[in-house]
């Protein structure tokens, strides 16, 4: 079996141009940090799906 590199090659993606300008954005939004004091939102959470779907419901998971 052989494979062939995606026109372009491997040079195409420059990972570090694109963290370079995605970096000080992150720092200034801080989409990834919890608990901001100054959202007073409702806080939810969302359960997407039993923990085990592919076995029966229990006890264990109450």
């Amino acid at each position: 079996m052989t494979t062939t590199e995606p026109e372009g090659g491997r040079d195409a993606y420059d990972v570090m141009a694109i963290q370079e300008r995605w970096l000080p954005v992150w720092d200034e939004i801080a989409p990834f940090r919890s608990g901001r004091p100054d959202d007073d939102r409702p806080k939810k959470y969302v359960l997407d799906m039993f923990p085990y779907p592919s076995g029966d419901l229990h006890m264990g998971h109450a």
